[in-house]
């Protein structure tokens, strides 16, 4: 059953499927989960995203039938719709942020996410849940998130940025968005701008979830393809291996 839609937290409604992949069609017609909210457009550029995210419950309505897709996102929205999209696991985990109070709408969702080391504080002990997303952060969680699992890169790595704005990147943000931008989760702003430090608008949240979540799941396929192989060729080397000894014994005897 869905939780009440919360204004407070924007983002109310139990999480579903969320690996599930987006249907390749949509008609935008009457069947299409935009047209339940007043301020959304079916034929907007976002329309993929906040689909993607409605269906499977990671984002919903801000209350009286609006869904706010220029309204800004902020920290623990954007942690608990991750912790949803992980079919909201339970973890036991003793958080010391200052500014996190127990039993809130986002409190289990922070929870999940600093013991994964997805989110830290600022340094001062505060987490900041209300703060705005900045797109940079948002990267920087993301990528959290993929080294979580084994993703991301290791190692000496580069992938050139060429939006006109690159440099405003932060350099703590700077390889996480290097590495979003090649998945094809960041695609700028238009004009060839990346807006590091812009803030994540509901909308582009969605749109980047909906490409992060996709990135993952052929990432993770990939990783899998991959052991299997290594897996038969171990296999095969050492029935070889093994072949060559009866051969060898066999000869001596």
């Amino acid at each position: 059953m869905c939780k009440p839609e919360t204004p407070d937290d924007g983002i109310s409604g139990e999480k579903t499927q969320a690996h599930e992949p987006h249907p390749a069609v949509c008609d935008r017609g009457d069947a299409c989960p935009l047209g339940a909210f007043a301020d959304l457009d079916k034929t907007s550029w976002y329309h993929d995203g906040v689909e993607w995210a409605l269906i499977n419950g990671v984002m919903n309505g801000v209350g009286e039938g609006l869904f706010d897709p220029d309204g800004r996102t902020n920290r623990a929205m954007i942690v608990t719709m991750l912790h949803r999209m992980e079919s909201a696991p339970v973890v036991n985990y003793a958080m010391d942020f200052t500014d996190v109070e127990d039993d809130m709408w986002y409190t289990e969702a922070i929870r999940w996410a600093a013991a994964n080391e997805i989110v830290t504080d600022y340094g001062d002990g505060k987490f900041g849940p209300t703060d705005p997303l900045t797109r940079e952060q948002l990267a920087t969680i993301l990528y959290r998130c993929a080294k979580a699992k084994g993703l991301g890169s290791t190692g000496l790595w580069a992938f050139p940025l060429t939006f006109d704005d690159a440099s405003e990147a932060s350099d703590w943000a700077y390889e996480a968005v290097c590495w979003m931008v090649m998945q094809g989760v960041i695609q700028g702003t238009g004009n060839n701008k990346l807006s590091p430090k812009g803030m994540a608008s509901r909308a582009q949240v969605a749109t980047m979830l909906m490409r992060y979540n996709a990135a993952e799941q052929e990432l993770l396929r990939q990783t899998m393809e991959a052991e299997q192989i290594s897996r038969q060729t171990a296999v095969s080397t050492l029935s070889y291996e093994a072949g060559r000894v009866r051969n060898s014994i066999n000869e001596m005897n």
